[in-house]
């Protein structure tokens, strides 16, 4: 007789952010508007933590875009909220830059 491993309700194989990216935007599509993360993990994204839904909208090519409302598809955004993101990406990396200028020159100080 075989004895046959259990089956586990997710999968496996590890996490891969493009296959997340996909699935996030099938299930933004249905919504067709902004969607907040704990809306989202009401359903099928249950066991997402926010980091993995940063990674999948990241892994999007832009096609995803997230903020204070949630995330929405970029195609059903207004113009506002896309400028929006945009402007709080580039701040963001703005200060990401500042923080390794920093960091070198603290390197090469000593």
């Amino acid at each position: 007789m075989n004895a046959t491993a259990p089956m586990l309700p997710f999968s496996a194989r590890p996490i891969n952010a493009e296959d997340d990216a996909a699935a996030l935007m099938l299930e933004l599509r249905t919504y067709g508007r902004w969607v907040r993360r704990s809306e989202l993990q009401k359903g099928v994204f249950w066991l997402w933590p926010e980091r993995r839904f940063r990674a999948a909208a990241s892994a999007s090519k832009g096609q995803i875009i997230g903020g204070s409302k949630g995330y929405c598809l970029t195609v059903l955004a207004s113009v506002q909220d896309v400028e929006h993101a945009e402007r709080q990406l580039h701040s963001q990396a703005r200060a990401m830059l500042r923080r390794v200028i920093q960091i070198r020159r603290a390197r090469n100080s000593g």
